[in-house]
């Protein structure tokens, strides 16, 4: 599947904005560094946020990722 020199990208999905709308993977590279656990996560029970957090906390929860676009100052001033 992969050869050394071929004309593959690597890209790292988890860095898109919107990575659920890349299309289908032909392989994966790296994958030694990969957390042991990491593949048994998908048998584990899920849980949304929203399952878990009362509306009180879901309204204080924010997020400290910055921003790709439309951000007119980084980082915001107090």
């Amino acid at each position: 599947m992969f050869e050394i020199g071929d004309n593959t990208i690597d890209i790292a999905v988890g860095a898109f904005d919107n990575p659920n709308a890349i299309e289908k993977m032909g392989g994966q590279i790296g994958v030694e560094s990969r957390v042991h656990w990491f593949m048994a996560m998908v048998n584990l029970p899920s849980l949304t946020t929203g399952q878990t957090r009362s509306k009180a906390e879901l309204e204080q929860l924010k997020s400290n990722q910055h921003p790709d676009f439309d951000t007119p100052e980084w980082p915001p001033k107090p």
